[in-house]
């Protein structure tokens, strides 16, 4: 994977060896600011951080939610610990490393299974062992030590007045060399999509899935839209955790949302019935839609299972299912239209786009072997896995 800071660069500073302890310390690494805990929260409603996990929250918001809350308190981060520890008057700092995702999954799996529950309590009422908790991801307290150590003014300096700052933007699927950025916010993705040398085979974007998957799927229109919370939500989507896969316009963008669909239903906990049921019935629909062998009405079953779905989990999985249908049958009408009359949407794909167990994108030749386009980076991955995880058969 291409690694590249553009413009700004903030968290990604160009150093040679960035797993060196040495590299770290030169750069100022585990240098606390000495900032009292009022002036830091100041300092951080001033710069209007807002989280880079996925919901775009209000830092300082979510920081004063647990600081106000009844001792003891606790704080769930990979990063910046001990800043925002000292900011919200936590005795505890718990370092979460693992694939569960959910913040209330977080906090059961300190001492117990990694499973969602209910809400509420949420966490910043009743987290780990049932005292307030505030949890933030390693990118937002990144930010943190940042302003500390030079201001709000600084990190305003670039972004937009709604959205300013850096965050780290992934692309990945029909771009030309998938990699991690650092943009600041504001920057129209047709401009980012550039930096990576734009798409596969030189294909307009057919649409993009943002937010990983939760924020949705989009028409090609978003290319000319700009990296930024608030414009991104009223367009539909959200940018979430800065996961942007593009999709080339030879792909049948129903297909697509059939293999996304079919990973939320694998990735179900069988905590919720709603969930369970629900999620595969959104993907059993659109496979019969995708598959040519529609029996009319699929379009309303979709939105229907939809609608049925959304806000009723112990986590957001369901919700992210129903934005994959709701943005589908909104921003690609004729594509649904096309697959009801004909079967298919007449897009000659040259590949089978499919999500694996771990959300990753990729795409096959309908004999299950890697795109021609994709084996370069299939290549790339095999020789770069330690632990010979990833093989070729």
């Amino acid at each position: 994977m291409t690694v590249t800071a553009v413009s700004s660069r903030r968290l990604l500073q160009d150093r040679r060896d960035r797993e060196r302890i040495g590299e770290y310390r030169a750069s100022g690494g585990y240098e606390i600011p000495r900032v009292a805990a009022a002036d830091l929260m100041d300092e951080i409603a001033a710069a209007g951080l807002r989280g880079r996990g996925g919901a775009a929250f209000s830092t300082a918001v979510k920081w004063r939610s647990v600081a106000t809350a009844a001792a003891p308190r606790h704080v769930v981060v990979l990063e910046g610990a001990l800043l925002t520890a000292a900011a919200v008057a936590a005795g505890h700092v718990w370092i979460y490393v693992s694939d569960a995702g959910a913040a209330r999954a977080m906090r059961t799996a300190i001492g117990g299974p990694a499973l969602p529950t209910t809400k509420p309590p949420r966490p910043f009422e009743a987290g780990v062992r049932g005292q307030p908790t505030l949890v933030q991801n390693a990118e937002t307290l990144a930010h943190v030590t940042l302003i500390a150590r030079r201001g709000a003014t600084w990190f305003r300096s670039v972004g937009t007045a709604m959205s300013p700052g850096t965050f780290l933007l992934t692309m990945a699927g029909d771009c030309a060399a998938p990699g991690l950025f650092e943009v600041e916010l504001g920057t129209p993705l047709r401009t980012a999509l550039a930096w990576e040398g734009g798409t596969r085979r030189g294909l307009e974007p057919g649409g993009f899935l943002f937010g990983g998957y939760f924020g949705g799927i989009i028409a090609p229109r978003a290319a000319d839209l700009p990296l930024e919370y608030d414009v991104l939500r009223g367009e539909g989507v959200g940018l979430g955790c800065g996961a942007i896969t593009v999709i080339g316009s030879d792909r049948c963008i129903v297909g697509v949302a059939t293999a996304v669909l079919g990973f939320y239903a694998r990735q179900s906990s069988a905590q919720c019935g709603v969930c369970v049921r629900g999620t595969q019935a959104l993907h059993d629909t659109a496979r019969q839609l995708h598959a040519g062998s529609p029996r009319g009405g699929e379009a309303q079953t979709l939105a229907r299972h939809a609608n049925s779905i959304r806000g009723r989990g112990a986590c957001a999985l369901p919700d992210g299912a129903a934005n994959i249908v709701t943005s589908l049958l909104r921003e690609f009408p004729a594509a649904v239209e096309a697959h009801l009359a004909h079967g298919s949407c007449n897009d000659a794909c040259p590949s089978v786009f499919a999500v694996d167990e771990w959300g990753y994108a990729y795409t096959t030749d309908p004999q299950g072997n890697v795109a021609a386009a994709d084996e370069p980076a299939a290549r790339e991955a095999i020789a770069g896995c330690p632990e010979h995880a990833i093989t070729e058969t």
